[in-house]
């Protein structure tokens, strides 16, 4: 469900997605890299670039 939200397939806009990323804990945004490592065309670029900063603020580097 963590990252059903923040994919193509969900109804949300790009600002609600964005708002939900910055909402998830360390945990869920790398739930999030794992579904994208197995479904990259799931996922908007900018989705994964706003996880990917996201981490970088927790001190993990993440690079695609």
């Amino acid at each position: 469900m963590r990252a059903y939200r923040v994919s193509k397939e969900s109804n949300y806009t790009m600002q609600e997605k964005i708002d939900v990323i910055d909402g998830y804990n360390t945990g869920e945004l790398l739930y999030v890299i794992r579904e994208f490592e197995d479904s990259p065309g799931k996922f908007d670029p900018g989705i994964i670039k706003r996880v990917s900063k996201r981490l970088r603020e927790k001190g993990i580097i993440f690079l695609y």
